[in-house]
């Protein structure tokens, strides 16, 4: 996964997945990168769809709720 697509909220490690009525914040469990690349060691499922492009924007709107 891109490692522009993990963001650290409040001390948390999470990814941005999307869902029907728009975004949900995940916590990931990180297993380092390698290059771009990042390695996550659980929180995503298979086949979900994770942002990777303007995670800095669903952070703050995340951050502000």
């Amino acid at each position: 996964m891109p490692a522009a697509a993990v963001a650290t909220m409040n001390g948390r490690t999470v990814v941005f997945v999307a869902t029907k009525g728009g975004f949900a914040v995940r916590d990931v469990k990180s297993g380092g990168a390698n290059g771009s690349q990042a390695i996550l060691l659980s929180g995503v499922k298979p086949g979900e769809q994770v942002v990777i492009a303007g995670t800095s924007a669903l952070k703050a709107l995340a951050l502000s709720r």
